[in-house]
């Protein structure tokens, strides 16, 4: 087993359970056997790109967000999060900052 292949097993699982998906029933829509879902999820096989793309289009992803990190949609949300307070908190830096300067 690899690194990426254990990244894209993780997301695959994670994505499945975030849509309340079965491995059956995402065996169904992807047209895969429920068997070769487990395989892929417990890092015993890898999948082609052709399976690859049929993956990420039914759960709703591009392919290469397959194969990024914490690829589940808690975890974008959680970074949007983070991304925002920041933003926002240098937001209120910088205008301090340039009233400092507005008052000169």
């Amino acid at each position: 087993m690899t690194d990426i292949q254990k990244v894209l097993a993780t997301n695959v699982r994670n994505l499945r359970n975030e849509k309340g998906l079965t491995q059956i029933q995402l065996s169904d829509l992807c047209d895969l056997s429920t068997n070769y879902i487990g395989l892929l999820e417990t890092e015993k096989v890898f999948p082609s790109p052709t399976v690859i793309e049929i993956l990420a289009e039914k759960l709703g992803i591009k392919s290469y967000e397959l194969f990024c990190g914490d690829a589940s949609i808690q975890n974008i949300l959680k970074q949007v999060h983070i991304l925002k307070k920041t933003l926002a908190s240098l937001n209120i830096e910088i205008d301090e900052f340039t009233d400092k300067f507005d008052k000169s």
